[in-house]
Formats: structure tokens, sequence, C-alpha cells
């Protein structure tokens, strides 16, 4: 029976240089946008992943290029249960945010809601005098209610942000064609984006897609020079994690198993033994080869 789920995340990338990238570097975050309204959306530096089987993935690899990387599933959900999700694809008139004005509302509710929520808490549990006396910091380490409710609320605003990070439009239209994103069943890993880290920066909340399309290449470069702008994996994890490794034909499977073999660097990795690039090599197979025979 045709499987609807597969035991695969497949990253795809657009060349054979980018692929030997990833394999030689880990797999790096990219700022990407996300449009939430007309003209405007999100940006958030994520890697992206597709769930669906090897053999559905023509329309994938015409949008995002010919060349993947195969991570089992289990792996990396184990290895990464804070940063990797899959998406929630929004439909419904009141999921949507409608025009830009309803966007900014949403993202200001968003912002305000930690001060507001722990204000009002303090106000209703006739804490304002203290408050003003001692102040939060003080006043938390003398109440132990007001310190959990606090992360409390912290922990709500937070998962609010996340929410939105991980959301995208059941369709969109892109050069007057209505894409269905659905099809596309996608896992996105969203690292630590409220970090302090100015290479690191976070959750950029409102940006037209211009502004991002002028920005992308500065703020990526910048993200890229940071090493914790790549998922990498030890010795060990390596082949417990990578899958497949598919180049476009099979005339540049060669190119790929010499890659391996001399590069000093595998997965971020450095001097991986012998057995354990031979294993890896293993996993290398083309879109040709597969499209030939399944």
């Amino acid at each position: 029976m045709p499987i609807i789920n597969s035991n695969t995340l497949f990253h795809f990338t657009p060349s054979m240089t980018s692929i030997k990238g990833i394999i030689k570097n880990g797999v790096r975050l990219s700022y990407c946008y996300e449009e939430c309204t007309k003209d405007y959306g999100f940006a958030v530096p994520m890697i992206c992943f597709c769930d669906i089987p090897l053999l559905r993935t023509l329309e994938h690899r015409r949008k995002y290029g010919k060349y993947m990387v195969g991570f089992d599933k289990n792996f990396l959900i184990t290895k990464n249960l804070a940063s990797l999700n899959p998406v929630h694809y929004l439909n419904s008139f009141f999921l949507r945010n409608i025009g830009e004005d309803f966007f900014t509302t949403q993202l200001d509710l968003i912002n305000h809601s930690f001060y507001n929520e722990l204000t009002l808490y303090i106000k209703n549990k006739g804490y304002m005098p203290l408050l003003e006396k001692y102040g939060l910091e003080k006043l938390m380490l003398a109440d132990e209610d007001l310190n959990y409710k606090k992360d409390q609320i912290s922990m709500a605003v937070n998962k609010l942000r996340y929410s939105l990070a991980f959301s995208k439009l059941y369709s969109s239209n892109s050069d007057k064609k209505k894409i269905t994103n659905y099809d596309e069943r996608e896992w996105r890993y969203i690292s630590n984006f409220y970090s302090t880290d100015e290479s690191f920066a976070p959750l950029i909340p409102k940006i037209s897609k211009k502004d991002f399309d002028d920005k992308k290449n500065d703020i990526n470069s910048k993200l890229w020079s940071n090493s914790k702008a790549y998922i990498c994996f030890n010795a060990d994890e390596i082949c417990k994690a990578v899958k497949f490794i598919v180049v476009k034909n099979d005339r540049q499977i060669p190119s790929m198993i010499k890659f391996i073999r001399t590069s000093k660097k595998i997965f971020g990795a450095e001097n991986l033994s012998s057995e354990h690039k031979d294993l890896l090599i293993s996993r290398i197979t083309s879109f040709e080869l597969i499209e030939k025979n399944f």
C-alpha cells in the first residue's frame, strides 16, 4: 500500500555546490519570507524539510532543486525536540490575516501580552504598592506564586510567537498561479530566535516582500558566519541521521563519492573514519536512477 508519511525528512537544494556545502558543514539556516497578508509577512531563520514520499517529489524538485539530503525523521525529532515542527497550515477566514492593519494588531497583541498579563495579575493580587516599593525582581523572589505566574505568561507568549513562525497559508499565489502549499507537507527547524546574539538575529515580525528581497543576502551572510546557524552531527550520529544523498544524475555520483572520501569535515565532524565514510557513500543515489527503477 502506498505510504502517506515518509520515515525521512527531505531537504532539497539547487546545485552540486550547495549539496557539497551541506555534506561538509551541515545544513544551514536561512532567512525565509512567509507571506501573511498581501505585501506583508514575517521572516525567520529556518531550515525547511518536506514529509512526502520520495517518488512524489517531482514538483518539489522543480521548485527547490534537484539535489537532496534525506534525514531520519525520528532521529531529527529526538535530537531537536524544541526546534523541529510540522507546519500549521491556515485556510479558515478566522485564521488568516485580513489586511495589514489586522496583521499589525495581531503582532501588537503578542508583543504587549507579557507586560499586560503580568500587570493585571499583580493588580488583582493587590501587589501594586509592593511593586512600587521593591520593584519586580525583588517581589518575585519573595513570592513563589508570582514567579510561577511570570514563567507561565512568558511560556504562553513564546508559544504564540512560535505558532506564528510555524504557520503557513494553505495556498498562495505566485506569478498569478495558485500554489497549494499544503502539498509540501513542510516541517521547519527554527532555532532560538529570541537570542540576543546580533549575528543570530531573531524573527523579523513584519516586513514587506520587497524589503525582504533587498535585505536577504546581507542578513543571510551575517547569519551564516555564526556556527549556531548549522545543524551538525558528531561521527556517531551521521549515519544514524543521514539516509539519502541524492544528486541529479548518475554522472555526478563519482564526484560525490570522491568529495566524501577526501573531505576533512563531514556534517561539521572532523576526521571521520573511513568506515563511517563508506557507510555514508552507500547512501548516495541519483534522481535519474530513482526515476528509471521505481
